[in-house]
């Protein structure tokens, strides 16, 4: 059949933000997030005879993609968000392929077409930092993963796909930390809740550290949502007992 079929296609999202984060030791540290806002895309297909050209139906398209761009790095000195990117990066994306309205010619021709704003970027030793420690745990993780992958393989003979993953599992566990703790050097054992409830407390007893971290803040259904930073809409709570007497930090990252 000779008949062109035409499709078009628009995608609108007005804000997408993708966090990473290390988390390879348990530590739940915030390195970076990228945002893209504003995300424009419009495409037209045609799959038919071209007019200008003798030659049967040919596919042409032509695409075009406009968006902005944020990022923020997080500062572990601070606990909090710094900008990554001081102004939005704001990037045009234009793709065609069709006959070509400069040369005359029974080919086809594709362009594409580029054009970004400038970048301005900014950041602290603080990110290189943990950029660093982000590297050097994962040579950690992949290490020990090694290990215990040889270990499975002198014992069994061979190493399958679930031995892997128990290997995986018992690097994990064997390098996992906890980011908080409470350390006791006052002479006497001490308690520490992080609900501020006497009934949910732990003991930590003296010359002794006891690690612990925060749960999620909590979503409706099940697990929680990571937030950082000034996202965080819960402050963590260490409540400490100490013969009798309360004290309570009531934001431990900005006591810290």
């Amino acid at each position: 059949s000779d008949t062109a079929v035409t499709v078009r296609g628009r995608i609108t999202m007005p804000e997408t933000r993708v966090t990473v984060i290390n988390d390879l030791q348990g530590l739940d540290e915030a390195l970076f997030r990228v945002t893209v806002q504003n995300f424009v895309a419009g495409l037209e297909l045609n799959d038919g005879a071209i007019a200008e050209m003798s030659s049967p139906k040919q596919l042409t398209f032509d695409l075009n993609i406009n968006t902005s761009i944020l990022a923020d790095y997080f500062d572990s000195s601070t606990n909090l968000w710094r900008s990554l990117l001081l102004k939005p990066w704001e990037i045009t994306l234009k793709a065609a392929r069709g006959v070509s309205k400069r040369y005359r010619s029974h080919r086809l021709s594709s362009t594409i077409d580029l054009e970004s704003f400038p970048c301005h970027v900014a950041f602290s030793e603080h990110f290189l930092a943990s950029l660093a420690a982000a590297s050097r745990t994962w040579s950690i993780y992949s290490f020990a993963t090694e290990e215990a992958a040889t270990l499975q393989k002198k014992v069994t003979g061979n190493v399958s796909t679930s031995s892997k993953s128990m290997a995986a599992t018992a690097a994990r566990s064997l390098i996992t930390a906890l980011p908080y703790a409470v350390e006791n050097h006052s002479g006497i054992d001490a308690y520490f809740s992080l609900d501020g409830r006497e009934d949910s407390r732990r003991i930590c007893q003296n010359g002794c550290v006891q690690y612990f971290r925060f749960e999620p803040s909590p979503v409706e259904g099940y697990g929680g949502r990571r937030l950082y930073g000034q996202d965080a809409s819960q402050l963590k709570l260490v409540t400490l007992f100490i013969c009798g007497t309360r004290i309570k930090l009531s934001d431990i990252d900005a006591a810290a």
